[in-house]
């Protein structure tokens, strides 16, 4: 799932998402994608 299509879902900002992660609040699995590095969360 994309991190833009979580933030529909669970109305957070991307930024906050990405807060979550780096402070290890959650802590899925990131996968890269392709040239663009699209961030994917499991």
């Amino acid at each position: 799932m994309l991190i833009n299509e979580i933030s529909k879902i669970t109305e957070l900002t991307k930024k906050a998402i990405e807060y979550y992660v780096e402070k290890e609040l959650i802590s899925p699995s990131i996968l890269e994608k392709g040239d663009k590095g699209t961030r994917l969360l499991r």
